[in-house]
């Protein structure tokens, strides 16, 4: 369940970002009028996002540039340690946390000048580094002892502490691991130098030669983590290639042009299609085992701890960036208790992709006024097309989400608390009605075909057999 983790009740705490802008690998590779019109707390809901021409493609919600490990020398150890960490954390009587605590005892303040000089793609690698080693101490073993999830709060050691801190501070994220910089900023491509360039499509064209960069797992329970990193970058390449149109779309509308929004539409129900494809042929138990998800991937995502008083989650697929836009361009409502989940997930994003998605947010109601009322009844046809496709993407999450915590053999512990820990039955009934208020607000922002039908609550409608 790539969404299955529910949100705290509060606003995590996080360090706002510096005044100089992040420009990392982890930002969409946005229009420049994208900050522009973000940079403004007045800005118009129908502001113009216009893109900039670009010879190549944008990279979306996933690293412009290839991750790396190439570290300043302070946080060179903490490599070290990761390309170490899955044979001391994932087998039976492991506990890492006195191996960490006597390798990262001591922080030399230097390597925070370091870190504050170093470039964007390499603060990106130092916190997949770091947070990656926090969560190992936070957990001690994979799977966890029970114990360790009943821990309301841990001291980490000042080698890892300080820069966790510090790169949170920077990047504007909170101080634990996220699904960016856990999964989505944290694989190796073969041909894919580290710190190059990397188009969305070269990763998709090589996404079976994927490879976590740092993995806490070994033996076949690694090759379940791979596909779940394969899933994930693979629906994020979907996103960067409806990142423009989604844009544009919004321009169209801006300027009444009909046209162009067919052919924009066109373009986004083929990559919202891509999306639920891509989670059809990953999130099956021959590619990603009930077992190994529930019990050794998901549970190391998790935080559940609090900092000044605030509850962290730690990552999870609720910050899946374009699972976000499609809810946010198709102005699906985001009231129930998982809408809300994702909504207060989008505080672990990168700071300039939580921007954009604002943006779309802000500009979302005159879209859809606009496809609805002026673009015709292709326009409209395409639009719930498209939601008929992100309909299916989530009723199959639900579904196969349910058919995993069905899986009595594993030792699932959800961290924030969605579903509570019972049998496999009474666990999967009670994620099924979580999502199901979600899929209804999916299916909720369909569009009337006929401009001249009575108008209705559409929370009175029977839901369509898509």
């Amino acid at each position: 369940m790539l969404h299955g983790r529910q949100g705290s009740l509060h606003a995590p705490a996080y360090a706002r970002p510096s005044s100089a802008p992040h420009r990392s690998g982890g930002h969409p590779s946005a229009p420049d009028a994208v900050t522009r019109s973000d940079a403004g707390a007045t800005a118009e809901p129908g502001a113009s996002l216009t893109p900039r021409e670009a010879s190549g493609p944008t990279s979306g919600f996933l690293p412009s540039l290839a991750p790396t490990d190439a570290l300043p020398p302070a946080l060179m150890p903490h490599v070290e340690a990761c390309r170490s960490l899955a044979a001391r954390y994932h087998h039976d009587g492991a506990d890492v946390r006195p191996w960490l605590a006597q390798a990262f005892a001591t922080w030399d303040p230097r390597g925070i000048e370091a870190l504050a000089q170093a470039s964007d793609i390499a603060r990106d690698g130092a916190m997949s580094a770091v947070s990656m080693l926090a969560h190992a101490y936070r957990w001690g073993a994979m799977p966890a002892a029970p114990d360790a999830h009943a821990l309301a709060a841990i001291e980490l050691p000042a080698g890892l502490s300080a820069p966790l801190g510090w790169l949170a501070q920077r990047l504007g994220v909170p101080a634990c691991g996220n699904l960016y910089h856990m999964l989505i900023a944290n694989w190796r491509l073969p041909g894919c130098a580290p710190g190059s360039a990397c188009a969305p499509a070269t990763l998709r064209d090589g996404i079976e030669r994927v490879t976590t960069m740092h993995s806490w797992l070994q033996g076949p329970m690694e090759e379940h983590l791979t596909a779940t990193l394969r899933c994930l970058l693979l629906t994020e390449v979907a996103g960067a290639e409806m990142l423009p149109a989604v844009l544009r779309l919004g321009d169209a509308a801006l300027r009444g042009d009909a046209g162009e929004a067919v052919a924009l539409l066109h373009t986004l129900r083929a990559g919202v299609a891509e999306v639920s494809g891509v989670l059809g042929r990953y999130m099956r138990p021959q590619r990603i085992a009930p077992e190994a998800f529930l019990s050794v991937i998901q549970p190391h995502f998790g935080w559940g701890m609090a900092q000044d008083g605030v509850r962290l989650d730690g990552a999870s697929g609720a910050q899946t960036a374009t699972i976000q836009l499609l809810d946010a361009a198709f102005g699906v409502r985001r009231e129930s208790a998982v809408g809300v989940m994702a909504m207060h997930a989008r505080a672990y994003l990168p700071a300039a992709q939580r921007a954009l998605l604002e943006a779309v947010d802000r500009r979302a109601p005159a879209v859809r006024s606009f496809v609805a009322e002026t673009a015709g009844p292709e326009a409209r046809e395409l639009w719930n097309d498209c939601l008929a496709s992100l309909h299916q993407w989530r009723r199959a999450h639900q579904k196969r989400g349910a058919m995993y915590l069905r899986t009595e053999s594993a030792s699932y512990h959800s961290v924030s608390g969605i579903v509570a820990k019972q049998d496999g039955p009474a666990r999967a009934h009670a994620f099924e009605r979580a999502m199901e208020e979600h899929v209804q607000e999916t299916i909720e922002a369909r569009l009337a075909v006929d401009v001249g039908a009575p108008t209705e609550d559409p929370r009175s409608r029977a839901a369509p057999s898509w």
